[in-house]
This record gives C-alpha cells, structure tokens and sequence, in this order.
C-alpha cells in the first residue's frame, strides 16, 4: 500500500504499522523508488486529504490528493501498475463509507459519488480500480459508469468478501479512515456469515467484477477455498499487518521478531489457492514458511500457479484487453487454463 497525504515535505511513519509511512507527493518517490528495486510491478493507494467533508467531494475531485499522485506516479514510474483503492471513507467527515442522514448509511444515493470517483481515478491514469466501500450494487455502477467514459478496458478488483473485522485498526490509523461513531457492521460482512459472502461474490461477478478480494485473509482461508471452489475468477487476498501490529504496540518487540512471527500466518499451505497477493507489511519482512518461489512471488507481485508457470500483473491487464468482448468465462478460461485442475 502507498498512503499519500496533501501538504509538502511529509514522511509521517504510521505508529500501528511498523516500517509503513505516509508521504506527500513530492516525497513519495522515496518508497517508489524501493518499489522499483525490488522488482514489485504494482501498488495499492489510498489518498488522506486537508479537507473532509459530509459528502466525501475530496474522492472525486479531479485535483484531489490521489488524482494527483497517479498523474505524478504514471509520470516518473509508467510501468508501475496503480490500484486505486475507491471508497469515501478517507473522505467524509464522519468517517463512514457513504453518505449518511440520521444515522443511516444511505446505499443508493452513494453509488454516483463513487462512480464519479472510479471514473477521476481512471481519467487520472489508474489500472484498477478497487471499490472497498461495501455497498450493494457498487460495482455495477462503476462499471457502467467507466464504460460510459470510454474506460472499457479498467478492471475491477472488488472487495467483495470484506468482513467487519477488529483487524482493520492500524490501516485507518494510516488512512484516518476511523469511524467517527458507531461501526461498520451493517454493511460490511457479518464474519460469522460465510454463506452471505459467497451471494456477495455471485452478485459482484454478475455486476462485471474481475478480480475478487476476501480480507482479512488470515481469518478467512475457508472462505477463499469456497470461492475458488465455486468460481473461475482470480482471486486476491489482503494481508493484514495485524500480527506485526500486536507485537509491535503489546510486546514491544523490534519489526524484524515481528516479522518472523508474522510470516507464515496468512497463507498456511493454501497459498495455491490465490491468484493476487496484496501485503500491508514493510518491504523488508519477507515471507517465510512457503516454497522459495512463492516467497519470491509475494515480495514481487507475480501471480504463481500449481503447475510453476507465472503470469506477471501487467499482463493480467492486457489479458483483459484481448477477451474484453468475450464471455467472463471464457475470458478466465483463456487466461487460467486448467491450471488449479
């Protein structure tokens, strides 16, 4: 992840995620350029704006802080893939998903602010987008609205299995993305529901998903194993610093123990079943207790498959572009083969 924050000169280190900083945008190339060095071909940001507000409008101003860090980002680094993460919780001064009146989350009403900002992220020069808002029908309505602005070939990489979850904590110290009153619970997955999380795959999939994300990942490996069991859709899953985090701010223990502790813990021996890793730890915890070419994967981003071969993340994309008129199956069947057969 890149948190990029409004202001000049800001190298804020982010407390509750050891070796996890928050840069402005002209200091922002410092982490850019580690990513470089290790070969990793994609990042996933997420914007802290000055200015909050009832309606999120920093999201989706095309002069807002994550606009400007892709146009910045895809000038000095064009082969970096940008994930653009879409969600107005950075955004609102209330710091929920959506819009609200008397309390309640108002679904439908927030669909348009975050098309309006899928589309600026894509004008702005975002691979993929990746709405984590939660909200029903969401991804329906960014696709239609990316097509409609000429971004037929942007993919979607939905949060679609993102349960309410204790585990997010230290991300929204970094994003000061924090609830400013009660929780996440009525729209975001009840963990003791695997089943509703497999209608909210099917749905999302059917509204022109194409990636799915479950998170967290180190809770919900039984969750991942339904997916790919029941659909032929890359899957990603997100890593959570949680483990870094409780030894960090319980034990009082430098990163490099926290890291050895926290290596193995997302992935287990199911690590085949995911497509797409996305990891909140430093760059410089690897990831131990895995096969030497998955650990090399996950440090690099390159999707690693059953049988060996491996598909970097830039050609998933121009994949996209060649099947984009074919059917989502036979678009993953071209891609995937009968490699997890």
């Amino acid at each position: 992840p890149l948190f990029v924050m409004e202001g000049e000169n800001i190298v804020q280190p982010v407390e509750s995620m050891p070796g996890i900083c928050q840069y402005s945008v002209d200091r922002m190339n410092e982490e850019l350029d580690r990513v470089k060095a290790l070969q990793i071909p994609a990042i996933l940001i997420f914007g802290i704006p000055e200015h909050k507000d009832e309606v999120g409008s920093g999201a989706y101003d095309e002069h807002g802080i994550v606009q400007t860090a892709i146009r910045r980002i895809k000038k000095d680094y064009p082969d970096l893939l940008v994930i653009a993460d879409v969600c107005l919780c950075e955004y609102t001064s209330h710091g929920h998903c959506g819009l609200i009146r008397d309390g309640i989350i108002l679904n439908d009403e927030t669909l348009p602010l975050l098309a309006q900002t899928a589309v600026s992220y894509a004008r702005a020069g975002a691979d993929i987008i990746a709405p984590s808002d939660m909200m029903d029908k969401r991804v329906g309505a960014i696709r239609q609205a990316l097509d409609a602005a000429g971004f037929t070939y942007t993919p979607i990489m939905a949060y679609s299995a993102k349960f309410a979850s204790g585990y997010y904590g230290p991300f929204r110290d970094a994003a000061h993305s924090a609830p400013g009153f009660g929780d996440r619970k009525t729209y975001q997955m009840d963990p003791a529901n695997g089943r509703e999380a497999m209608r909210e795959v099917e749905e999302d999939i059917a509204e022109g998903a194409d990636l799915i994300i479950a998170k967290p990942a180190m809770a919900y490996m039984d969750i991942i194993t339904e997916i790919r069991r029941n659909y032929n859709i890359p899957i990603v899953a997100l890593s959570q610093n949680v483990s870094d985090c409780w030894i960090r701010l319980h034990w009082r223990q430098p990163v490099s123990c926290s890291c050895r502790i926290s290596q193995p813990c997302p992935f287990g021996d199911r690590v085949f079943l995911l497509d797409l890793l996305i990891r909140e730890f430093p760059m410089n915890c690897p990831v131990s207790g895995m096969p030497m070419e998955v650990q090399e994967s996950a440090q690099s981003g390159i999707r690693v498959f059953r049988r060996g071969r491996k598909i970097p993340l830039r050609d998933f994309c121009t994949e996209r572009n060649i099947h984009k008129k074919r059917s989502m199956r036979h678009w993953n069947r071209n891609i995937r083969g009968n490699w997890f057969q």
